[in-house]
Order: structure tokens, then sequence, then C-alpha cells
């Protein structure tokens, strides 16, 4: 049975996780587990996640990581998928959305399970505010031979993809030109390169997220959402980074003939050195792990003392 596993990065949604945390506890499929990551709310939502879970019966199924400071939606997933295992479908929810089908995850099951080499799928989503839920979507198919960054932005919510893809996604794909984590159009520097990636990637044309927007004209000319557009632009006119195994093999090898005292030609060496550089850039930074995480790794090596 599929496992899916949901992200959850979250700021001040005491007013709207209730009904998040009912559609996930109403679904048919019930083999998910999510992972709440709280950026530092102001109104209580963590403890009214945790609440609210096990009033609703869940309280095992949902985790909740408290974050020292902020650290935006791209540095909050990552967090979250830290946490789940490497076969299990991870799902993107914000907690002031919700499933609007029961049988969502059922439906996304029978794909991954049905479709061989499946590891990204999305389905078609409604648009909600105020004045209620409408059909419109943005979701839609996109031809096998696309390249996602170039493509138009058509890979909207439900996003699911299997963890085990986001592990061969090098970090600096998730980082902005001033070398930080993206804080605005974090969908997109987390999906983009499991799109690229992805040896199978299907739309499921089912509605299956209810996806809370303001959708007047002021929304869209709002500072955040200017810098939005002007991060996810960068992402795409960057594309992907990457590095080919034959690379990273070469840097291996080299390095290690060094290691064991051959000396290099002058161009081994000009090689050798430009594989690394290229390496350091792709590699994680090691941003510091939030308190609950260092206090779960400590429990745990408390453990292993006799």
């Amino acid at each position: 049975m599929t496992t899916f596993a949901f992200a959850i990065p979250t700021r001040n949604s005491v007013k709207t996780a209730r009904q998040a945390l009912v559609s996930l506890a109403g679904q048919s499929h019930e083999d998910w587990y999510a992972v709440v990551v709280d950026d530092c709310s102001t109104d209580g939502t963590a403890g009214f996640v945790e609440r609210t879970a096990a009033e609703l019966g869940i309280g095992d199924k949902v985790r909740v990581i408290r974050n020292d400071k902020r650290r935006w939606e791209v540095y909050n997933v990552l967090v979250a998928m830290s946490w789940m295992g490497d076969d299990d479908v991870v799902c993107r929810l914000d907690l002031d959305d919700y499933l609007c089908d029961l049988n969502a995850l059922e439906i996304m099951a029978k794909a991954y399970e049905q479709i061989p080499d499946l590891e990204a799928a999305w389905s078609n989503h409604r648009w909600f505010d105020e004045r209620g839920v409408t059909q419109q979507n943005i979701s839609a198919a996109m031809p096998a031979d696309a390249d996602p960054y170039k493509h138009p932005w058509v890979s909207s919510h439900l996003k699911t993809w299997r963890k085990s893809v986001s592990k061969r996604v090098f970090d600096a794909n998730y980082r902005g030109a001033d070398d930080e984590y993206i804080k605005r159009a974090g969908d997109q520097a987390i999906y983009l390169p499991v799109l690229t990636l992805a040896k199978k990637r299907v739309h499921v044309p089912v509605a299956m997220y209810a996806y809370r927007c303001d959708m007047s004209p002021e929304t869209f000319q709002t500072d955040d959402a200017r810098f939005q557009k002007e991060e996810a632009e960068f992402l795409r006119g960057r594309g992907l980074l990457d590095m080919s195994m034959d690379d990273i093999n070469r840097e291996t090898t080299l390095s290690y003939r060094k290691l064991m005292g051959e000396t290099l030609t002058a161009e081994e060496e000009a090689d050798n050195e430009a594989l690394r550089a290229r390496l350091r850039f792709l590699l994680p930074k090691h941003e510091p792990l939030p308190p609950e995480v260092l206090a779960a790794l400590e429990e745990i090596e408390n453990l292993k003392q006799p």
C-alpha cells in the first residue's frame, strides 16, 4: 500500500487549520502521516494543531515541529521531508487549504501502484475565497518531453512525488541569487526539479484540492506577489542545477588518486578543482536544524549509550 507523507509548512493558521485536518482525517485511504513545521506562529498554531489532531483521532499521524526563527517555505518543506521514508509519496498541503475529495489519496495511490515508474503526480484544484468555491483551475497535463522550467506552470495542487526523487536534487536548486533558500516561490523551487528528474510524471484530472486565494486584482499587485514572481522567474531562467554521475565519479577517482599520493597532471589537477568547486556549490550549506530535530537526534544518541 502506498504511504503518503504530507509536508505542511505553516504560520498563523489557527483560523483555517481545522478544516485542513478534517479533510485528512476523512480520507478513505488511511495510510498517511503529516509533518507540520510551524514557522514561529504568533497565534498558537502549533498547539492548536496538536490538540485538534488528537480530538480528531489522528494525533499519532501528525508530528509538529516548532522553528526557533522564521525559515520560510522551502527550508520548512526540506525539514518536513527529513522525517519521511524514501519510499513514501510526499504531498504538499497548506493549513489554509484542504483536500476537497475524501477519495483523493485513494485515487493517487492507484496511480502510483498501477503506472510503472511513476514518480510525480498532480491533480486539479478549485480556488476559493470568502465568496465561496469556484471551478477555477490552472492544473493540466504536461507533455512528456517538455522542460518543466520552460513550460507554463500547470502542476499546481495537489502536488505529490516520491521522496526518493528529492534525494537526487542538489541543494543549490532551492536557493536564490543571494544563496539563501527561496522564500516565496517555494512550490516551484521544490517541484520543478522533481518534475525534471522524475522517471514518469502524470496529471490526474480530478479536483482534489481546495486552494484559498483572494482573487481580487489587488492580490497580484502586492510587494509579496512581485517578489514571488521575481523569484520564480529567476528559478526558471536558471534551470536545473545538476551534475552527472560521470562527473561525480571522475571527481571521486581523481581525489582518490591524490589521496594515495599520486601526482596528477596539470590538466587533471585543473579538472579536479573545477569539479570539486561545482560539488561544493551544489551540496547543502548545512543550515542549523530546528531545536526539536536536534533534540530527537540527541535522544537517539542517548539510547545508544550502554
